[in-house]
């Protein structure tokens, strides 16, 4: 059996999010040894539950917040750290909420998604720095909504997968760079069911694994070659 050792125990911060001014989120870096530096500490709204960090064309590293999930009114943000925290774009302000999701496009934009978790409404949008948000398309997705982050391929269109729910297995989508929404595989149970996040391999395919499904139950390891027409 493989050994599992903590190489370092980062510090809490659950209390991080009461008083005006209290530290909300950390930018740290942690090396392949363990060594762990702080960058920068956030007092902003924005750094409340950030995830999905890349650095931009420009450099800067750039990140979402889902926003409260104790239901206040706080849709998310998009922030760049410059190395200080700045909130980039407020999600309250928009027609979307929850963002959920940031990639780093091929053309230097950052591309992502947002998502209701009631409604399971989407938003994609591009944000091209220093301040330029486009929401490129709207959908309510099939199922349960979409699950893991987005990934651009070699054909320079997005993908990602849908979970489906009780009598739709799950389907992997294709997202345009200029919105449009197209559903290229279909899951049937008998190769797979539930499908978790893709990964672009060096041959260029899409790989992924499925929760559940296939001849034994236990899930499967699926390949989508591209290019791949819309089913």
């Amino acid at each position: 059996m493989a050994g599992l050792a903590v190489v370092l125990a980062l510090p809490s911060t659950q209390a991080a999010a009461a008083a005006p001014g209290a530290v909300r989120g950390n930018a740290y870096r942690l090396s392949p040894g363990g060594t762990f530096t702080n960058i920068v500490s956030c007092t902003l709204q924005s750094c409340l539950y950030s995830i999905s960090l890349v650095t931009g064309a420009d450099g800067n590293v750039y990140g979402i917040s889902e926003g409260d999930k104790q239901g206040f009114e706080n849709n998310g943000q998009l922030f760049a750290i410059t190395p200080k925290f700045r909130t980039e774009v407020n999600f309250n302000n928009t027609p979307a909420d929850r963002p959920w999701d940031l990639e780093l496009g091929r053309d230097g934009s950052l591309y992502g998604l947002t998502q209701d978790f009631y409604t399971y409404r989407s938003h994609f949008f591009r944000f091209t720095p220093p301040g330029t948000l486009t929401f490129l398309g709207s959908y309510h997705f099939p199922g349960s909504g979409a699950f893991g982050p987005q990934i651009q391929a070699p054909d320079g269109n997005f993908y990602g997968t849908l979970r489906g729910d009780i009598h739709h297995p799950g389907w992997v989508y294709q997202l345009t760079p200029a919105g449009a929404f197209h559903i290229v595989a279909t899951f049937n149970g008998t190769d797979g069911a539930a499908p978790d996040e893709l990964a672009l391999g060096a041959d260029g395919a899409l790989y992924g694994t499925t929760e559940v499904g296939g001849s034994t139950g236990g899930g499967v390891i699926f390949k989508l070659t591209l290019p791949h027409r819309p089913a």
